[in-house]
């Protein structure tokens, strides 16, 4: 199953601290979409740290984070 965090709006540090939330409770292949306003290069690096599979693209209207455990 694949659960859509839209994070767009929030302010700072927000999306971060709620997708790191989010992807601690992924179990193995599970994958999580996060919809944010602009590239999150803080959080990118935490999600590799903790051996999460990421892809990152532009959308018109997001960058979409693609996790999956």
């Amino acid at each position: 199953m694949t659960e859509i965090l839209d994070l767009r709006g929030l302010p700072p540090p927000e999306p971060l601290v709620r997708t790191l939330e989010a992807v601690e409770a992924l179990t193995e292949g599970e994958e999580l979409v996060v919809l944010t306003e602009r590239r999150p290069v803080h959080l990118l690096p935490l999600l590799v740290e903790r051996g999460l599979d990421v892809k990152t693209r532009e959308l018109p209207d997001a960058h979409e984070i693609r996790v999956r455990r």
